[in-house]
């Protein structure tokens, strides 16, 4: 019996060697990684060396540039360890306006607050002109609705809150104020707290004092309430000496259940006063500065410029490194090869033609300024 071997024979295409191996199609469009690793570790001097040029050049500029500093304190409201609400057996007065942190973030933003510590400073320079951070902020200027204005502007710009975290127990605020002195963020810093204190404290005791007033005028309401309810029941037991009759004996318990309420009232109206009283006293200091205001060096930050010049040093020599291999490989014939080399070339032109230009400028400028100076 013979084996039809027909079916074992591959059907090859016409035109086709059955003999050569067969490959895949080729896929122009696959871009293969390790020839361009190649080239670019070929050309490693030509990408490491314009970047440490470029690295040493922008270090060197970083040496010329002004530093920054950030003075910073840390503070906290002091109604929230405050006397009387420990004695009322309050939260602390974490509900009220002053202790809530954009409460303090509108007030470094409102140009009313900054312009009263401006007018404060002048006032505090007169008398001690040797802590004049004023002058070193904006410099001499006579017109001082014209100082407070600049003044104020400058001011917004520096002086920075950081809120508290969520899960803090405490709130406790964070100032920040950025200049290119040491000296001029500290003295701003302490003129922005103690500005904080007056403003805030001023407004909080004024909130005190008239509400101890209210209790005031109630314990006296409430004093008169009782003692006409006491001379009520004395002239009662006065009048019956006996009380055996249902109807009177319902009027006596009534009248002393009304003692008795405006003599709860009355004490509770009496803690009330000392509280508020203790209240008033404690308000009149808003802050309890946790950490003094203190400067320290943050800028300019070269360790990190110069190696975000290095890698832009790297990215840009890689990229010259291919397009100029990419450009060697390019078909010279091809008529939108040459169109595109054409404009490259015209923009180079383009370059040449402004910078003699510029030069020219310049020497015109020069000559004009040496023909001005010399009559």
């Amino acid at each position: 019996m013979s084996q039809d071997t027909s079916k074992l024979i591959p059907q090859v295409a016409p035109g086709v060697d059955p003999a050569s191996p067969i490959r895949p199609p080729a896929d122009e469009d696959v871009i293969h990684l390790l020839p361009i690793v190649n080239l670019l570790l070929i050309n490693r001097r030509a990408i490491l060396l314009p970047a440490i040029y470029l690295m040493l050049a922008v270090w060197v500029l970083t040496l010329f540039m002004s530093p920054a500093y950030t003075a910073t304190a840390s503070f906290m409201n002091s109604a929230e360890s405050g006397m009387a609400e420990k004695l009322g057996g309050g939260s602390g007065g974490g509900d009220e306006l002053s202790s809530v942190p954009e409460y303090y973030s509108a007030l470094l933003n409102s140009g009313e607050f900054l312009a009263g510590m401006v007018k404060r400073q002048l006032l505090k320079a007169k008398n001690n002109p040797d802590n004049d951070w004023l002058q070193e902020l904006v410099g001499d200027e006579d017109d001082e609705e014209l100082l407070t204005e600049q003044a104020v502007d400058k001011l917004r710009n520096m002086v920075s809150l950081k809120p508290p975290d969520a899960s803090a127990k405490r709130m406790i605020l964070e100032l920040s104020v950025n200049s290119k002195s040491a000296d001029l963020a500290t003295n701003i810093a302490a003129a922005v707290l103690e500005a904080i204190a007056a403003q805030g404290g001023d407004e909080r005791t004024y909130k005190a004092i008239q509400n101890r007033g209210f209790i005031q005028q109630r314990l006296y309401d409430s004093e008169q309430g009782l003692r006409q309810a006491e001379t009520a029941w004395s002239a009662f037991l006065t009048r019956n000496h006996k009380i055996d009759v249902p109807r009177l004996t319902a009027e006596s318990q009534r009248l002393e259940r009304a003692v008795k309420v405006q003599e709860e009232l009355f004490m509770s109206l009496r803690k009330e006063l000392e509280l508020a009283k203790i209240k008033v006293e404690e308000n009149k200091k808003l802050l309890k500065i946790l950490e003094q205001p203190s400067a320290k060096r943050t800028g300019p930050k070269r360790m990190r410029i110069a190696m975000i010049s290095f890698l832009l040093g790297l990215m840009l020599s890689s990229g010259r490194v291919l397009v100029r291999d990419r450009l060697a490989k390019m078909d010279r014939h091809d008529p939108d090869v040459q169109l595109f080399l054409d404009q490259i070339h015209g923009i180079g032109s383009d370059f040449v033609s402004w910078r003699n230009a510029s030069y020219a400028l310049i020497q015109q400028g020069h000559g004009w300024l040496l023909r001005r100076f010399c009559r």
